[in-house]
Order: structure tokens, then C-alpha cells, then sequence
């Protein structure tokens, strides 16, 4: 510090000594401070070799793991605690569902009881004959089946006694089936207590349902309660229409009942199939296609229009009644009627029959069994619903389980490797210095491996291009205006490979190759591929030398023709190779191709034309192009004879020469330069591909 000072005030004025002692204090301030080690980090920078620095770094080591584990093991507890009562909530559910479909299966029952106590009441005793009782009975029994099944009796919504517990609720229908065997209440009352009793047990259904708390489970289940009451009114008005086919009439308020159980029935319907895409295709496929809509829509009308005969019979003779009601019930059957409301039947005849009216017990039946293929219609599709919502519950409860069981498993699984962690870490912690000591040698190995990664990589592609391409994933396509191609083949490779085995011809490329590598290593050039005995070489790429390419390649090829003279076959030493060499100068695109093995590829009708030259050459000749020649006479250098017109293939006729020597001038003027090997880039083992080759070779067919 005090050197860097005198060097300070020795250029700086006289005038400025006090502004460099202060500032020599300041940054002797700052180096103190920066020499004194803050609390925080020695205690990060424990020194691992004293027993207090070791203990430091061993709680460390310990604690820094200790914290996600504890926060896993919070989270995990939390998300075993959620999926938990979610499970619980989803057992409520089920229990919900279940206990809704047990009263959905009562009042059923209830509404088929209902049905043949009606008829029962309303039947003549004439006519008992035609019903037996015996049904009647079969619909009690039904009845106590379903609510001996019932696995608890909670009914919701009323004070009523009776139904406080199943016992009172079952001493209630003994008391009401007795009074209706016993013929004591009248068909209105009958239809009253079923009425009352299914409307209790339908509110009940409904806050049970409503209990259910599942926000993706309500439309499912608003379908359900849909359902079922539109199977009560079904019922309802099964039962009207029982009255009016055994009395041939109604009242004026079963009338109207009897107008708002259909209303009420499609409207339910509706409102169902709006929530369940489910019920909407089951009363779709089940019950509108088919007969028994049309047998209802038939029975219907003419229980309505028969009650708006009456009335207006009525009017006529009484006067009691306006036209007001008559017109608004003759509206809403005009569409189905196909007819006018000035149409409406004043006689005492409906659709061409009398109505002076006598029981018909096959009219009776019919419409009871096609209600009650309603009603089972409405049954299944209640099934249906019940069953999706089951199902739906059922993969919801088996999630919950699964995602419990995860959760347990990751707890244990936790709690198991938690002190398998620290001995492990305590263990670590005692190592690490070992390992830093190996870490030293390892980091070495790696450069070396490093380095014969990058040597093999530079033999694959262009060192400027390689080092191009490990910086960036792409190496962008450059165009050179003037290069140098280079194709060499060996005369009769053909017949030699045919005299020899695969390993021999394998042998004799190695020896040949190694021999051509040699002599590239001598020039500015590189080897972009080998097919077979072809042999490719280009100069001026990828690093540009100016005009030198066409004498670089010139040079190899007259010592390449020199020194194939004296080289043997391993396998035939009396055989002699003999090369067929072709030169051109022109432009070229090169790029690197293709992601899983880069190739340095050249483009252009450069690569074609050296093709040809070679081609269309003979056996220890060069043959080269005009452009080529024009090239070395502007070098120097390079002696050429005319071989006159060639008709290449693709380009027709074309001067071309033959190069025959290389004189003193270009000798002196390569020795004088720094050569190849002098340049620091190894040449004789770089590859590349001979894309373009592709076009040579097809230009050779």
C-alpha cells in the first residue's frame, strides 16, 4: 500500500499531499474492514478443521435440511387432515343419497298403493269381481317390504305423531288400510291421506337432500327430487283419472286437481331434464318414442275435454258458470286437438262416443297399466340418477381414499428417512474434505477430457465453426465468392474391391486415407469427406486465404499424384493405384446441417463442376476447368496444357486443361509463407460431409 501511495504522490501536484494522506486512510479503513470477518460469516466459514468450527458446520449442515422437512411434514399432516374430512363429508353425502332413495322407494310404494286403494274405493261393488282384492293386498305387502328396509326413520319437516317413529307410521296405515277395506272412506279421502302422507315424506326427502353439502353433486341431485315428485303428481293423477273412468266424471275441484298434477308433472319433468343431461336422454329414449306417450296424451284429452263438456252442458242449463275457465281449458288442449275452441262438443258425445256412461273395466285397466308404465318409466330414470350419483360418490370416496393412503405413505415414508438424512449428512459432512482433495484431480481429468472432446469435435467440423457452434445452438450458412474444390478417385477401385475381402478393402482404404492426410497436413486446406475411394478437399473455407486456395490445391494435387506412384497395397504390392483428379474454382454456400450428427456441408454448382472435372478426367491426370486455370495463371506459378472441348454432363461443351507441373516460382513463394501446420489448425484428420456430394454422385450415374 505504501508503494502504490509514492507512486500516487509522485504524480500528483505538491498541493494535493493532504487530499492523498486522506485518501490513503480511507482505504486503509476499507482493507480493514474488509480483513475483519463479519459474524455472519464465520459462522458460514466455519473452519472445518477445529473442533468448535466442526460443530458449527455440523449444526449447520443438520439445520438447513431440517427446515423443508419440518414444512413437509406440516403440509402433509394439513393435506391428510383436508382429504380426511373431505372423506367424511363424502360418507355424509352417501348416507344423504342413500336415505333419499330409501323414501324415494317408500313413496313409490305409497303411490302404487295409492293407486289400487282409489280404484278399490271408487269401483262399484258390482264390479269388485273384475279387481281382485288380492292386489290390493300385494300393494300393502309391497309397502311394508320397502319400510321394513328403511335402516332409519327420520322424517323431517312435520310434528306430526304418526310420524315421530316407524312403529306410529306403521300403526297409522294399518288404521288407514282398514278404513279403506272396510269401504268407510270415501275415494276423495282415500286420495287425501296419500296426498298428505307422500307430501310429508317428499319434504323430508327434500332437506335431506338439501343437507348435502357437494357443489358439484346438486345438479344430480336436484334431478333426483325433480324426479320423484313428478312420480307423485304421475300418481295423482293415475288416481283422478281412476275416478273419472269409474264414475265417467268429475268435480268441479277434482277437475282442477287433476289439471294441475299434468301441469305440475311436465313442468317437474322439464325442470329435470334441464339439470340431468342423463334423465333428458332416458325420458327421451324411454318415453317419448314411445306408445305410452300417445295412450296418455289420448287418455288426457279426453278427461279434459270430457270435464269441459260438462261444464259448458252445465252453463246451458244453470247458468252458474262463465266461459272464462272453459276457454282457458279448451286453449290448452286446442294444439293437441288439432281443432278450434269454437269446436268444443256441446252434445253429449266425446271423439264420436256417448256420454251416458257405464263402468268399463277394460277402459279402467287400460289406464291404469299405461299410468303405471309412466310411473316405471319415471322409476328408472330415478334409478339412473341414483346410480350416477352413487357412482359419482363412489369415485369421489375412493379419490379421497387413495389421496389418504398417499398421504400416510409420504408421512411414514418421511418420518422414516428423516434420521436416515442427518446420519447421512453427518457422515457427508465428515467426507468432505476427502472429496475436495479428489474433487483437485477430477476437475484436471475433466479438462483433459474436455480437451479430447474438443480435438475429436475439430475433426468432425471446421475449428472456427465448432467453436461457433458451442457457443450457439445454430452456426448461420456464409457464402464465399471464391474456393477451390478438390475431387479425387481411384481408378479401378471397383475391380481391386472385388479381389478383396471386406477387411482387406477396409485396410487399404486406412492405409490410403492416412497416406492422403499426410500430405493434406503439408497445405491451407480441409478434408470435407470420404465415400469409398472418393475423395473431397476444398481450400479458401472456412477461413478465407485470399487468392492462394487455387495454388493450395494445386500443389496437393501434383504431390498427391507423385506420391501415389510409390504407395502399395497392403494386400497386392504389385499393383499400382492410379488417381483420376479434378479441379474447379468458383463460389460455394457452407453450413453446418443436421442437430444429432452436424455436418459441414457445401452448396453450390461449384461442387458439380469439380465432380465433373474429376469425372471426366483420366488416370494421373488434373484435370481443371477454365476458371481454375485463369485462376493459377493469375497466381504464378502453375504450368497447364490445353485438353480443348469436353462435353460435361449438364453443362455441355466446356474448355478444360490439364495442370502438369509446378514450377520454381510457386515453390519459393510456399516456402516463403507460414505453412499449414505453422497456422496451428491440424488439418489431416478434419472431416466434415459431402452433402453436395449427394448431387456428385448422381452426376457420376
Amino acid at each position: 500500500m505504501g508503494v502504490r501511495l509514492s507512486r500516487i504522490g509522485a504524480i500528483v501536484p505538491q498541493g494535493s499531499t493532504a487530499e492523498v494522506i486522506s485518501m490513503s486512510s480511507e482505504v486503509s479503513m476499507v482493507s480493514s474492514a474488509l480483513e475483519r470477518p463479519s459474524i455472519a460469516r464465520r459462522l458460514c466459514n466455519a473452519n472445518p478443521i477445529t473442533k468448535r468450527g466442526r460443530q458449527l458446520q455440523m449444526a449447520k449442515m443438520l439445520l438447513i435440511p431440517m427446515i423443508p422437512i419440518l414444512g413437509l411434514i406440516i403440509q402433509t399432516s394439513l393435506t391428510l387432515s383436508d382429504v380426511v374430512t373431505h372423506n367424511n363429508k363424502l360418507v355424509v353425502v352417501g348416507n344423504n343419497v342413500d336415505r333419499a332413495q330409501e323414501l324415494g322407494s317408500l313413496i313409490h310404494s305409497l303411490q302404487r298403493e295409492r293407486t289400487e286403494a282409489t280404484l278399490f274405493v271408487n269401483t262399484p261393488e258390482d264390479n269388485l269381481a273384475h279387481h281382485n282384492v288380492r292386489v290390493l293386498d300385494t300393494a300393502f305387502l309391497a309397502t311394508d317390504n320397502v319400510l321394513a328396509k328403511l335402516k332409519e326413520w327420520n322424517i323431517y319437516g312435520t310434528s306430526d305423531p304418526n310420524f315421530a317413529s316407524r312403529r306410529n307410521f306403521e300403526e297409522l296405515l294399518k288404521l288407514s288400510r282398514r278404513q279403506i277395506e272396510k269401504g268407510r272412506w270415501s275415494g276423495r279421502e282415500t286420495f287425501a291421506f296419500y296426498v298428505n302422507t307422500n307430501a310429508i315424506l317428499m319434504r323430508s326427502m327434500t332437506k335431506v337432500v338439501y343437507k348435502t353439502e357437494h357443489t358439484r353433486l346438486w345438479k344430480l341431485l336436484l334431478a333426483y327430487t325433480m324426479a320423484i315428485q313428478a312420480s307423485e303428481n304421475i300418481a295423482c293423477e293415475t288416481a283422478l283419472g281412476e275416478e273419472f273412468f269409474t264414475n265417467g266424471t268429475l268435480g268441479k275441484n277434482e277437475s282442477y286437481q287433476y289439471l294441475k298434477y299434468v301441469a305440475l308433472g311436465k313442468d317437474v319433468l322439464k325442470t329435470m331434464q334441464q339439470y340431468s343431461t342423463i334423465a333428458k336422454q332416458l325420458y327421451a329414449n324411454l318415453y317419448l318414442v314411445h306408445k305410452t306417450n300417445v295412450e296418455i296424451t289420448e287418455r288426457q284429452r279426453g278427461i279434459i275435454l270430457n270435464k269441459v263438456t260438462s261444464k259448458i252442458h252445465e252453463r246451458e242449463v244453470n247458468a252458474t258458470v262463465t266461459r272464462e275457465p272453459i276457454e282457458a281449458q279448451n286453449n290448452a288442449t286446442s294444439e293437441t286437438n288439432g281443432t278450434n275452441d269454437n269446436e268444443v262438443p256441446v252434445s253429449g258425445e266425446i271423439g264420436g262416443q256417448n256420454l251416458d256412461f257405464s263402468f268399463n273395466i277394460t277402459e279402467l285397466d287400460l289406464w291404469i297399466d299405461t299410468m303405471n308404465n309412466y310411473t316405471d318409466i319415471i322409476s328408472m330414470i330415478q334409478n339412473k340418477l341414483h346410480d350416477a350419483i352413487d357412482a359419482f360418490i363412489f369415485r369421489d370416496i375412493d379419490g379421497a381414499k387413495n389421496e389418504v393412503v398417499a398421504s400416510v405413505v409420504i408421512l411414514v415414508i418421511i418420518l422414516i428417512i428423516t434420521p436416515l438424512i442427518f446420519f447421512s449428512i453427518q457422515r457427508l459432512t465428515c467426507t468432505i474434505q476427502d472429496y475436495a482433495i479428489g474433487l483437485s484431480s477430477k476437475t484436471n481429468e475433466l479438462k483433459r477430457e474436455k480437451k479430447r472432446s474438443d480435438n475429436l469435435l475439430y475433426q468432425m467440423l471446421p475449428k472456427s465453426v465448432a467453436l461457433q457452434l458451442k457457443t450457439s445452438s445454430t452456426v448461420p450458412a456464409e457464402s464465399y465468392h471464391s474456393v477451390t474444390i478438390y475431387f479425387s478417385d481411384v481408378v479401378g477401385f471397383t475391380f481391386l474391391s472385388a479381389q478383396s475381402t471386406p477387411m482387406q478393402v477396409v485396410n487399404f482404404l486406412n492405409a490410403l486415407y492416412h497416406f492422403f492426410d499426410f500430405k493434406i497436413d503439408q497445405y491451407d486446406v480441409y478434408k470435407v469427406e470420404t465415400i469409398g475411394d472418393a475423395y473431397m478437399v476444398a481450400s479458401g473455407l472456412p477461413q478465407r486465404n485470399g487468392k492462394r486456395h487455387v495454388g493450395e490445391i494445386a500443389s496437393l494435387s501434383i504431390d498427391l499424384l507423385e506420391g501415389i506412384i510409390n504407395f502399395k497395397i497392403p494386400h497386392m504390392p504389385n499393383e499400382r493405384l492410379k488417381l483420376r483428379i479434378g479441379l474447379h474454382t468458383g463460389p460455394v454456400v457452407a453450413g453446418v446441417v443436421g442437430s444429432k450428427m452436424p455436418r459441414y456441408c457445401l452448396f453450390g454448382d461449384t461442387v458439380n463442376i469439380a465432380s465433373r472435372m474429376e469425372s471426366n478426367g483420366l488416370p494421373l491426370k488434373i484435370h481443371v476447368s477454365s476458371q481454375a486455370k485463369r485462376a493459377l495463371d493469375k497466381l504464378g506459378g502453375y504450368r497447364t496444357e490445353p485438353r480443348g472441348k469436353v462435353d460435361i454432363k449438364g453443362k455441355g461443351q466446356m474448355e478444360t486443361h490439364w495442370l502438369t507441373e509446378k514450377l520454381e516460382d510457386a515453390i519459393k513463394s510456399r516456402s516463403e509463407r507460414p505453412g499449414a501446420l505453422q497456422r496451428g489448425i491440424p488439418r489431416g484428420s478434419r472431416g466434415g460431409s459431402l452433402f453436395p456430394g449427394a448431387s456428385t454422385l448422381t452426376s457420376r450415374i
